[in-house]
């Protein structure tokens, strides 16, 4: 074989990769830059990812932080959940210490918003008397509180104004599909 055609049959060979690779790799970069242009969100557990996944609709990717079956008061971050976490531009929680692993996001350096959906809701423990009348306090000190309707609503409410800040062009959107939502509640 000469070797004008062992040079021809190299350059087939290692131009026909090349030329899948750019081709295939700007597809999968056109499909990532969609996906980014949605809003990354991470719910801590699965009502919160229902309550997001609600709100924003396709607007939004949400994922599930604390997988279900595993409680959520005791779920400690793996290094991928951290990975997981970097990657989100917001982290909603219910908030009021049901999640102890918030406090560690400093030092996580996480640089998205988290939402503390429990914004607005008073917990008080049992033994606390108050003689001033506060509009949204649970007097049992339960931090369940997406179980009352009243605080889910509240909880929806502060996920939608997040969204909201987070992605002001969609500003209506995630304000409407909350409105409906809380009227279902």
């Amino acid at each position: 074989m000469n070797s004008q055609v062992k040079l021809a049959i190299i350059t087939i060979v290692i131009t026909i990769p090349l030329i899948s690779f750019a081709v295939f790799s700007s597809d999968s970069n056109q499909f990532k830059k969609t996906n980014e242009s949605k809003l990354q969100v991470l719910a801590s557990f699965y009502p919160l990812h229902e309550f997001s996944q609600t709100v924003g609709k396709e607007k939004v990717d949400v994922k599930l932080l604390v997988p279900v079956g595993i409680e959520p008061h005791d779920w400690e971050p793996t290094i991928k959940d951290v990975q997981q976490m970097q990657k989100s531009d917001l982290i909603v929680i219910n908030g009021i210490g049901f999640e102890s692993w918030v406090d560690k996001l400093n030092e996580m350096n996480y640089q998205g918003v988290v939402v503390d959906t429990s914004n607005g809701i008073i917990i008080k423990n049992m033994d606390e008397e108050s003689s001033v009348y506060e509009e949204h306090v649970d007097e049992s000190g339960d931090p369940h509180i997406w179980l009352n309707p009243v605080f889910a609503k509240i909880q929806v409410q502060n996920i939608a104004n997040a969204f909201s800040n987070s992605d002001p062009e969609n500003r209506q959107y995630f304000q409407e599909n909350a409105a409906n939502y809380i009227d279902e509640l």
